[in-house]
């Protein structure tokens, strides 16, 4: 991204509504002057919203921030993180940071950013930057918070659709916030967080969650951040195109749309509202030719494409653009994280978030179910457990508070899966009826080698949860 320090204007498109161009200036975070950042922070004063936008680059690490008043956007070019997976000390921050940090960061005005979250943690994790009074905006509202109709919510609230602009929504934000992001979009989706928080939709600011990183504990914040910054890498990391294998018939509908099926589940088509699909086919002519639509109902295998103009024969390829939206798991995690930073969770407190990240705290265990009966191996297996493998099925047995979670490593064909069905029989053939088993791996194929291990001991026990998308027509 350009950071030149010159200033120029520039015409929101977003909304229908007319509004003045915007001034935008370009500084670099070691060369910040108070004087600057005070003359900015009067034009926040006439209405007292800030929007934040963030650019991030390699690994995730942000590298540009932007910040909106109603009439004029700070493009700030910040230093490169030294340490990779460590906060900056207060030592090694420039004092020009320390001035953005003062002046801007913890004024008593609401901050608001799409994705505040991320916004929030990257500054602190990143830069050693706190934040107060922070405001994400798409938590303000209930839909699907990864979705482009909750952006268009945050934005115009329920009748959007004669507010703005849609298609330069969508290519407002679809480039992630990545280094690839235009100049102009960062400036925009700085200053359209700070336009939507003005708007009549938007809750009273002081009905909403709020993020303060300022006093919040500095070890409990550094989990936090890891924990966000690797999910958004491995989400980084999945495909922008999705080539999906489908059965050569197809038909089309009455009103022009084409069904097809999805050969595979693996590739198979998905409904989001992210993602749009290229199918190329012959034409009448026999050449090829890409027709671009959209998924309106996925049910099992059966999908239906909106498309403009009809396919004269069978599709040669179905090929899906953009990532898939995150899975409910990864939902969840997003949303267990920004409850942690606005305090209105007590994940951190759990004894099991204790024991895994803050080993070194003594964990309380009130909440934890108390085993007072030791459990003895028994494993009717058809091969006796070799020595490193009792090792492990006493230690997950053990009712001591250390070996509350125990983290068993081997490579291929060691006998991990062994130990976990010697642990099911074990527990199943004790006198102890308090305890329960859940056996959850990341993969189907692992939970099928778990079911089938614990079977050829003739231990059947027990029942396989699938998702209704994998069972489902399939």
């Amino acid at each position: 991204m350009n950071t030149q320090s010159s200033d120029f204007t520039l015409r929101q498109n977003i909304y229908t509504d007319s509004h003045p161009p915007i001034i935008v200036s370009r500084h670099n975070a070691n060369a910040l002057k108070a004087a600057e950042l005070d003359d900015f922070m009067s034009s926040v004063a006439t209405t007292g919203h800030l929007g934040i936008a963030p650019v991030y680059g390699s690994k995730c690490v942000l590298s540009v921030v932007a910040f909106a008043s109603s009439t004029r956007v700070m493009i700030i070019k910040l230093p490169g993180q030294r340490n990779e997976g460590r906060h900056r000390s207060a030592s090694t921050k420039p004092s020009a940071l320390d001035l953005l940090e003062d002046i801007v960061l913890r004024s008593s005005y609401p901050k608001y950013a799409f994705h505040m979250d991320n916004v929030a943690l990257a500054l602190m994790f990143d830069l050693n930057l706190p934040i107060v009074h922070a405001v994400d905006l798409l938590d303000l509202q209930k839909p699907d918070r990864q979705s482009l109709d909750a952006i268009f919510f945050a934005l115009g609230g329920k009748n959007y659709h004669g507010q703005l602009y849609c298609d330069n929504v969508i290519a407002l934000f679809r480039e992630e916030e990545g280094n690839q992001t235009l100049e102009e979009h960062t400036v925009l989706q700085a200053w359209s967080a700070c336009r939507a928080a003005m708007l009549d939709h938007m809750p009273p600011e002081s009905d909403t969650p709020k993020i303060a990183t300022l006093n919040f504990d500095k070890t409990r914040l550094t989990v936090l951040a890891k924990i966000n910054r690797h999910a958004r890498r491995l989400t980084s990391l999945k495909p922008l195109r999705t080539h999906n294998d489908v059965e050569a018939k197809f038909s089309h509908t009455k009103d022009g749309n084409v069904k097809l099926s999805s050969a595979r589940f693996k590739t198979r088509i998905r409904f989001s509202s992210t993602q749009t699909m290229e199918i190329l086919a012959p034409d009448l002519m026999g050449l090829p030719k890409t027709t671009r639509g959209r998924v309106t109902r996925v049910d099992g295998r059966a999908v239906t494409i909106a498309i403009r103009g009809p396919l004269s024969q069978a599709p040669l390829e179905v090929t899906t653009i953009g990532r898939d939206e995150p899975t409910q798991a990864e939902g969840a995690k997003v949303m267990i994280v920004l409850a942690a930073l606005q305090q209105s969770s007590a994940i951190l407190n759990h004894p099991f978030t204790q024991a895994l990240w803050f080993p070194r705290v003594e964990a309380s265990r009130t909440t934890c179910p108390s085993f007072s009966h030791e459990v003895t191996i028994n494993f009717p297996g058809p091969r006796e457990l070799n020595n490193s493998q009792r090792c492990a099925v006493d230690l997950i047995l053990s009712n001591r508070d250390e070996d509350k979670i125990t983290v068993i490593q081997g490579p291929p064909g060691t006998g991990k899966t062994t130990v976990i069905a010697a642990t099911v029989t074990s527990i199943m053939a004790s006198t102890d009826r308090n305890r329960t088993l859940w056996l959850v791996a990341q993969s189907n194929v692992a939970v099928k080698n778990i079911a089938e291990k614990l079977a050829s001991t003739e231990f059947l026990g027990f029942r396989i949860l699938v998702s209704k998308d994998f069972h489902y027509d399939w």
